[in-house]
């Protein structure tokens, strides 16, 4: 009887696991739509009804620093069982916890080569050390983990085949396939069906992409490669296609700003990169990429480019490969003008799906959100958008959109897509559906209708005040919020869910937080994850019964 008890229990936990999609870069998968589709016990009616809990608080290392948005894997069979684990920067290392039971997994140290860090001129804008999220393979969509590409020498893995990158001298042929079938018959080489390997990249301050090998954080085994210029202030990571992604912003270290693209499956690691010859991309995931891993999006508030010419919230279209210009939009109206030396208000825009093509939807310091046509992003023109909202954030340069988006299709309400943005400072849109006055920040909600098949931006609500909100991250009905607590006087983080529809708060995690966030949120297995300064992991969602 027990034993038939300990399988059951067994069966239930490998399964949950399973079900579990990745959070595999900042706002879940490289569209950066903020989405986890494969929520299914988070909901409106778990939050309102007490179920959300917090589960632990875990502190990675005694000191404090700034901590990254964390990046999520559902499931993985390592030496030590079953595990789901959590990855996280900090100034110099690389933490790595089982976000199901908070318990250590590893800790990687990312050493700095060819002299010392400038962290010593350590300010807001360019505080030094490791800036950028990791990122993993994977995407945040409901049985979807093959992240867009096959693995060097593994097979693409099937729908749901997870293919975790490879790259590397023990990549090669059949590559490093490590124990355990992942997909529904992905190729990949040993173990089969896991695409050719399972790393973690990461970029050190020093400017070395990092290969670390997921089961057990290694960093040796892959030597690093010169990625980008030491002591940039680096955006989260992004990969697809073999591709890692890198924007760098504010002049850090004396660098001109630019995206960066390393091609991991080629044997040189090929390193392609597009200036932008004025302020860095927009937001803090730095570029998106389209559903068929072709093209990259990223706004640029202040620039000049030779295709685009002067950069005025220009959203540019680049080739995934060659970052070469494929298209542009800016937009026609008038914006703040950027300041030197400050933060430039922006959001990295975001790409989703609307009448079976690419939609991207950006926003930059006009204070307005854009949704352009993949197929001709400015028209032809290059300022023509398929639809632009109101003015609904400050326009002064210092306030307005910032972080990232997050998008949904409800279908549960006639499958109505929905944009959320955050935003600083107040609104000067009166929303419909107001949750009170929000001086400092907040985040707001657009629905996408279908005009006689063209899109329209109509406001539906706004939330209650935040301070420096994060980007938000949406599931299954419920729209979580980080007010940060960044500032000029800090305070602790608190942590929201909202009703997806109105705006309305359900849930708040209270004064459980510690003290202020500095990235942003990861949502996986029914588990919402964020870090703070003082080097501590909250986790919070249902609690799960072994």
């Amino acid at each position: 009887m027990k034993k038939a008890l300990f399988i059951a229990m067994a069966i239930t936990v490998a399964g949950a696991y399973i079900l579990s999609a990745d959070w595999a870069s900042s706002s879940g998968n490289p569209q950066r739509d903020g989405w986890q589709k494969a929520e299914v016990k988070l909901s409106r009616e778990s939050a309102a009804n007490g179920g959300i809990k917090l589960l632990y608080s875990y502190k990675v290392d005694a000191k404090a620093q700034r901590m990254g948005t964390p990046v999520l894997l559902g499931n993985i069979i390592g030496w030590k069982g079953f595990k789901a684990l959590l990855f996280v920067g900090g100034n110099s290392d690389v933490y790595s916890v089982d976000f199901w039971t908070g318990k250590p997994y590893f800790k990687t140290h990312i050493d700095y080569a060819g002299g010392k860090p400038q962290q010593s001129a350590a300010t807001a804008l360019c505080p030094g050390g490791m800036t950028a999220a990791p990122t993993i393979n994977g995407n945040s969509g409901a049985g979807g983990r093959g992240g867009g590409g096959a693995a060097p020498g593994g097979g693409r893995g099937a729908s749901g085949g997870r293919g975790v990158i490879a790259a590397g001298p023990d990549a090669g042929p059949g590559g490093r396939g490590a124990s355990g079938g992942r997909g529904a018959g992905g190729g990949g080489g040993g173990g089969g069906g896991r695409g050719g390997g399972a790393f973690v990249w990461a970029v050190g301050a020093d400017g070395s992409l990092q290969t670390l090998r997921q089961q057990d954080g290694d960093n040796k085994s892959t030597a690093p490669v010169k990625f980008l210029p030491a002591n940039s202030r680096v955006s989260d990571l992004a990969v697809s296609n073999n591709v890692v992604y890198a924007a760098t912003q504010a002049e850090c270290g004396g660098n001109a700003n630019a995206l960066y693209a390393i091609d991991i499956s080629t044997p040189d690691k090929k390193v392609t990169s597009f200036p932008t010859n004025g302020s860095g991309f927009a937001g803090s995931a730095g570029v998106a990429v389209s559903t068929d891993g072709a093209t990259v999006y990223g706004l640029i508030p202040d620039g000049q480019g030779a295709v685009a010419g002067k950069y005025n919230n220009t959203v540019v279209a680049l080739d995934a490969k060659s970052l070469t210009v494929k298209d542009y939009f800016t937009p026609s109206g008038a914006a703040a003008a950027v300041k030197k030396g400050t933060e430039v208000p922006g959001a990295t825009p975001a790409v989703f799906q609307w009448n079976g093509r690419d939609v991207i939807v950006a926003g930059g310091t006009d204070g307005r959100i854009y949704l352009l046509d993949s197929a001709s992003v400015g028209g032809s023109d290059h300022h023509t958008p398929l639809a632009q909202s109101e003015v609904f954030a400050a326009a002064d340069g210092v306030n307005g959109i910032w972080n990232a988006f997050a998008t949904w299709e409800d279908a549960g309400n006639a499958n109505a897509r929905w944009i959320y943005a955050s935003i600083s400072g107040a609104s000067p849109l009166k929303f419909a559906n107001s949750n009170g006055a929000a001086p400092t920040g907040s985040i707001v909600a657009f629905k996408v209708e279908d005009r006689g098949g063209k899109p329209a931006l109509v406001a539906q609500w706004s939330s209650r005040d935040m301070v420096s909100p994060a980007a938000p991250a949406v599931t299954n009905g419920l729209v979580f919020a980080l007010s940060t607590g960044q500032g000029k006087t800090p305070k602790n983080a608190v942590l929201y869910a909202l009703d997806s529809s109105t705006g309305k708060e359900i849930w708040s995690s209270g004064s459980t937080a510690t003290s202020y966030a500095t990235g942003g949120l990861a949502i996986d297995a029914s588990i919402v994850l964020f870090a703070t300064h003082d080097s501590q992991i909250h986790a919070y969602g249902i609690p799960i019964i072994f």
